[in-house]
Formats: C-alpha cells, sequence, structure tokens
C-alpha cells in the first residue's frame, strides 16, 4: 500500500481535528469508522491498478451511501434533524471531507477512486 496516504489521512484528521478511527487491516485496505458507530467506511488499494476502491455504508440504517448522498450534506442534515440523529450528520460530513482528500491523494498520485459496494 502507498505509506504516503496513510500518513497523509493521519495528518490530515490530525489537523482538522477529525474525530474518526482510522484502521489499517492490511497493506491494501484500511476501514473508517465515526465514534458513535453511525458510519462505516472500506478502502482497498489496487497498487497495479493505481484504484482505490471504497464503500460508504451506514450499519444503523442497513444502507450504503452512495457518494452523491455523502457528498450532499443537506440531505443528510435535514434526514438528521428530522429523525434527530445529529451525530450522523458530523459522521457524513466527516466522511466527505475524508473523501474529498483521497480524492486529492489520487491525483498527485496517479490513482482512480471507484465506488464499489464491499461491506
Amino acid at each position: 500500500m502507498e505509506t504516503g496516504l496513510m500518513s497523509d489521512l493521519l495528518s490530515f484528521t490530525k489537523k482538522e481535528k477529525i474525530k474518526i478511527k482510522l484502521q489499517k487491516k492490511s497493506d491494501s485496505e484500511f476501514w473508517l469508522e465515526s465514534p458513535d458507530r453511525s458510519m462505516t467506511a472500506k478502502f482497498v488499494i489496487d497498487d497495479n491498478a493505481h484504484e482505490i476502491l471504497y464503500d460508504v455504508f451506514s450499519p444503523e440504517y442497513d444502507m450504503h451511501l452512495k457518494e452523491e448522498t455523502v457528498e450532499d450534506v443537506e440531505k443528510i442534515d435535514f434526514f438528521a434533524e428530522e429523525n434527530r440523529e445529529w451525530k450522523l450528520a458530523e459522521a457524513a460530513e466527516n466522511i466527505w471531507l475524508i473523501l474529498d482528500e483521497i480524492k486529492l491523494w489520487t491525483l498527485d498520485n496517479s490513482f482512480n477512486m471507484k465506488e464499489q459496494e464491499m461491506i
């Protein structure tokens, strides 16, 4: 795995004060989990194909959150307000920020990102 990505993510989450659990499962796989466990994201890095596969999932609602859902913070905020699930909105925003940071990393390192249900 590109060690630069992990160290960049750790630096980014620390700098932005994002509370998220970052867990490396293997040299090619890592997971993100919100503190309240309302959102989980799995990332698989394929160095040979220069590709990062990812999946964002809400165990609480048993649903995969597609990129357009994750990126649409206003929708998540509305959903959270309607259901009084404030932590979900915060978790979605944090995942969205991290996904943006990974996208920037992929551009700098000639990788592609692809959404795929893996959880």
